[in-house]
């Protein structure tokens, strides 16, 4: 066969395939949108302009597609709340694990404090207690300055029940008294400990404010203030 003629035959099977195709998207497009209530007609080139301005075209895909935009955007949110939950529980367990830690450190020191509290009140029950004299007061005088001194070294800040701060001040009176008569049969070393014991009494707890005045009025008296 002459290959002019077979041109022309491909040709015109192209044509034929092409009016076939051009047939069957238009009978396509139009039974589509005749379905959903278009009344549209026209070629195949015509058909696709159509589809893209047509009021029918999404209406009834129109609730599908917004269930399914509406069910991606709810599954993101549950994505970040899950994520914040996560990140909630992380948190809330390192909390814990500090809470849990405290508790035990807190524990820790109530039981060492307790054990201060035991130690101390032991020292306390074994600490000096003044003996009395026969009106009631204390036997604290001019010639046991450096045990009254000691005694309330003991327990510079924290004063024994027991102890009548009243009584020890009366001590501590007296014997600054004997200083200032300077009495023939003072101990040599008087006026040393009267002033050790007016500094200790001086950065104690154990007086009034009365008392203490009192006292530093006895130290500017010997120049010690």
């Amino acid at each position: 066969m002459p290959k002019t003629q077979l041109a022309i035959q491909r040709q015109t099977a192209r044509r034929r395939e092409s009016s076939f195709v051009s047939d069957l998207l238009q009978h396509n497009g139009e039974m589509q949108h005749h379905a959903k209530g278009c009344a549209w007609t026209g070629s195949a080139p015509g058909y696709e302009s159509h589809k893209n301005s047509c009021s029918y075209e999404d209406k009834e895909d129109f609730p599908y597609l917004e269930v399914i935009r509406l069910l991606e955007k709810a599954k993101k949110k549950i994505q970040k709340l899950e994520a914040r939950n996560k990140d909630l529980k992380s948190k809330n367990e390192n909390m814990t694990s500090r809470l849990s830690a405290a508790e035990t450190t807190k524990e820790e020191l109530e039981s060492r404090y307790c054990r201060l509290e035991q130690e101390n009140q032991e020292i306390r029950n074994i600490i000096e207690q003044p003996s009395m004299n026969f009106k009631g007061g204390y036997i604290y005088d001019r010639h046991s300055v450096a045990q009254l001194t000691k005694l309330i070294c003991q327990n510079l800040e924290n004063k024994p029940d027991s102890i009548d701060s009243n009584k020890i001040f009366d001590c501590v009176k007296n014997t600054f008294s004997d200083l200032q008569k300077n009495w023939n049969d003072n101990p040599q070393d008087l006026y040393i400990d009267v002033r050790m014991l007016l500094a200790v009494c001086c950065a104690s707890t154990w007086f009034s404010t009365n008392q203490r005045n009192q006292i530093n009025n006895m130290s500017e008296k010997k120049g010690w203030g």
